[in-house]
């Protein structure tokens, strides 16, 4: 199985570090998080599959970053998590990535 590289972005920082938890206890899922979307343009240098965008964030700046990454870093997906327990957000990341 491949490793999955997530970023996580939150400015809650206790959903941020429960989303972190959750997505770092699965086998060969590695995730990043980031407290602001200027810390997460600053991440992006490195390879993710996959940006979660979580609680705090306002939908202007959810708006702006997914068209950032798009053009920026085509290969990376967004998903927006809206919360709803691990299952969800388990779900968000293999429905998102197609596994």
């Amino acid at each position: 199985m491949r490793e999955i590289n997530l970023l996580v972005v939150s400015s809650h920082d206790g959903i941020l570090s429960t989303m972190l938890r959750l997505l770092n206890s699965r086998e060969n899922w590695n995730a990043l998080g980031a407290n602001s979307i200027t810390t997460a343009k600053s991440l992006l240098g490195q390879r993710f599959d996959l940006v979660l965008l979580g609680n705090g964030l306002s939908s202007l700046d959810e708006d702006s970053f997914t068209i950032y990454v798009a053009e920026n870093y085509p290969e990376t997906k967004v998903c927006i998590h809206y919360g709803g327990g691990s299952g969800l957000l388990f779900s968000e990341v293999r429905q998102t990535l197609c596994i």
